[in-house]
């Protein structure tokens, strides 16, 4: 075989591992290829397999592994190498500085690389970079500019390498969508990104997460859950053939059991991925432990993440001294989880993430006057 014929061949199955979210299998089978190519001095495929490799690597979360190919495709200049790789891996390293860097410091990358679109006459490429902003808004809880953004993507997304795909630019859309509480905006996007075709295994369940999130703004109205369930239990068993992932992508899914009471479901997840590692992670526990509160006070239980501010009622009928002890456990939680906030409103430049856990706090010490 030929050296071109041997990339063709890793190409095609780095990229059938990364379509079944098998990305440390596609990692080393790119990484053989930039070997190969390097060896031939094909920049060319230097650059495409050093993308692939590094965006492997950051999907698998490992973005110290994912760098260094990923900062080396992006500063190639060879007039062999295809613009469109170099974009890509560009991109990828704002992904990267998505979840590290500080924001203005992404903020200063998107419009650098807004710079270098322009001075190529690429503009047409701008819906990935739409779509970086509009993440980093949405970590920021800034969800009305997150949609925002998200939709300028959309509407210049066409589907022409390079892009991301139509159902990573649907799975944003629904969950500003949810965020800002617009269900009639959720309800297209969900059936948008459910009719799209979804060759990679992540946008198959970025499909079923998003149904999800219209299970849970739907629920007040919705009397029977079963379905949701089902699904989240569905997807949960999906991330399970996902390799190297946090155990944060199944929040979402364990929402839908904690408002559908499956504590023995949840507990079995969360033996198995603890989440007491971030923020985020720790805002779901006290979450849980405060539906447990309600439930053992037989008060009906509520999405706090969807609707953050809950009315607390008059009286209970339940177990108070039960209550108590979740409602302590829910507070402890939230205690952990402020010290990680506080690092990543620093670093975000924002006061979402500690405002948000302290509004939670607001709510148990409520529910712990109910008690006494």
């Amino acid at each position: 075989m030929t050296p071109e014929s041997n990339m063709q061949r890793l190409k095609d199955l780095g990229y059938e591992a990364y379509k079944g979210g098998l990305y440390l299998k596609s990692a080393k089978i790119c990484h053989q290829g930039a070997e190969l190519a390097r060896t031939s001095h094909n920049e060319e495929w230097l650059v495409r397999f050093l993308f692939w490799e590094g965006t492997s690597y950051k999907l698998a979360e490992q973005y110290d592994n994912a760098l260094p190919p990923l900062m080396e495709a992006a500063a190639n200049r060879s007039p062999e190498a295809n613009p469109a790789d170099i974009y890509n891996a560009s991109i990828a390293l704002i992904g990267i500085s998505l979840e590290r860097k500080a924001a203005t410091y992404t903020q200063n990358l998107i419009q650098q690389t807004r710079t270098w679109l322009e001075n190529n006459h690429k503009e047409n490429w701008s819906h990935m970079l739409d779509l970086l902003a509009g993440e980093l808004a949405f970590n920021r809880g800034d969800f009305e500019a997150s949609y925002a953004f998200q939709l300028d993507a959309w509407h210049v997304w066409r589907g022409v390498y390079p892009y991301f795909t139509e159902a990573s630019h649907l799975n944003w859309l629904c969950k500003a969508a949810f965020m800002n509480q617009d269900i009639p905006a959720l309800q297209k996007w969900v059936a948008a990104i459910e009719a799209c075709v979804k060759n990679l295994e992540g946008n198959q369940i970025d499909a079923q997460e998003c149904r999800l999130l219209l299970f849970r703004a739907e629920r007040p109205q919705n009397t029977p859950f079963s379905i949701a369930v089902d699904m989240a239990l569905s997807v949960l068993d999906r991330w399970e053939l996902i390799e190297n992932v946090s155990g944060e992508h199944r929040i979402n899914a364990l929402r839908v059991l904690v408002l559908a009471r499956r504590w023995l479901d949840v507990d079995r997840i969360l033996n198995k991925y603890p989440l007491n590692n971030s923020d985020s992670g720790l805002i779901f526990l006290g979450d849980d432990q405060l539906n447990r509160a309600r439930d053992a006070l037989n008060l009906p239980l509520h999405d706090d993440e969807y609707a953050p501010h809950s009315t607390i009622p008059d009286s209970h009928k339940g177990d108070a001294q039960q209550a108590k002890k979740y409602l302590n456990q829910a507070m402890n939680y939230y205690t952990q989880g402020l010290e990680y906030a506080k690092e990543k409103d620093i670093r975000l430049e924002t006061d979402y993430w500690c405002n948000t856990i302290h509004q939670r706090m607001k709510t148990v010490k409520g529910y712990e006057k109910l008690c006494q």
